[in-house]
This record gives structure tokens, C-alpha cells and sequence, in this order.
């Protein structure tokens, strides 16, 4: 049986569009990724000043939380750090804003930052700040997220 040209190419054209479609959404789309949780943690230090803090993150489509746990040193005077801090992500030339909308501060938060004499980051105390972040996929189930070219936070998504 001698197969016509034309049925040959519309069935080679369709085969290349759901194989293009699929190795889209399975190896290259990561903003499939629905739901991803984070680890990592904040060092930041200076001669008299220092924050240490385990972060956790949730992404969840187009908004997340932020969950700080650690402390703050200033002059060797030490206060707890405990915080949810929620945000908003928006996407800019393949990379993500977080803009922070809420800040929750824990029961245990002994930071007051107007006694600071170096303040928090801004994403650890001011709503309406911004931070920029890339997220890479490094295999099926895991991404790691980058703030300022620093790999940050290792991430897993509930797939």
C-alpha cells in the first residue's frame, strides 16, 4: 500500500508539535512547578552585628510565605528572630520578584528593629520591599533558588 505524500507530511508535522509540547512542559517549563518548599539559611555578619536564621519558603503559584527563625546580634546583645513573611511573585526576564505584602511577627520575636543601629534586610522588615531571585531545576524533584548570584535555598516541589 503506497502511502500519499501529503498524509506523510501532516503526520510528521503533528508528531514534531506534540513532541515539541512535551519536552516543554516536562524538561523546560518551570513554572509548571506548583507548589515548591525551601530550606536555607541567612548568614549576614559585620564587626558588630550579625543575623543568623533559618528560612523556610513556600511558592505556591503566584504568591508564598516566608518563615524566619534564628537571631540578631548587635554589640554581643542577642535577640530572637521568628517571622512569616508573606509575599506576592511576579516574573521579570526569567527571574522572580518577591514582594513582600505582610509580615507576621512571631510571639517569640524580640527584635525591635528601630533599636537597631544596622537594620534588617529590608525583605525582613518592611512590606512593599522587593527581593529578586532565580530558581533552577537541577533534576526531576529538586531546584535550588539564587538571590544576588548566591545559591540560597534548596528546594523541593509535591509532584
Amino acid at each position: 500500500m503506497k502511502l500519499n505524500l501529503k498524509y506523510i507530511i501532516i503526520f510528521g508535522t503533528v508528531f514534531l508539535i506534540i513532541s515539541a509540547c512535551f519536552l516543554y512542559f516536562h524538561f523546560i517549563d518551570e513554572k509548571s512547578v506548583k507548589i515548591l518548599h525551601c530550606n536555607g539559611v541567612h548568614y549576614t555578619h559585620n564587626k558588630n552585628y550579625s543575623i543568623k536564621s533559618n528560612i523556610e519558603i513556600t511558592f505556591d503559584n503566584s504568591k508564598g510565605f516566608m518563615i524566619l527563625n534564628g537571631n540578631v546580634t548587635e554589640d554581643g546583645v542577642s535577640s530572637r528572630l521568628a517571622r512569616r513573611l508573606l509575599f506576592n511573585i511576579s516574573d521579570i526576564d526569567n527571574n522572580l520578584i518577591l514582594t513582600f505584602t505582610g509580615i507576621e511577627v512571631g510571639m517569640s520575636d524580640e527584635v525591635d528593629r528601630n533599636n537597631l543601629y544596622v537594620p534588617l534586610p529590608a525583605f525582613m522588615s518592611t512590606v512593599g520591599s522587593n527581593l529578586l531571585i532565580s530558581i533552577y531545576r537541577i533534576n526531576k524533584h529538586n531546584y535550588i533558588v539564587e538571590s544576588n548570584g548566591i545559591a540560597s535555598f534548596l528546594c523541593v516541589n509535591d509532584d
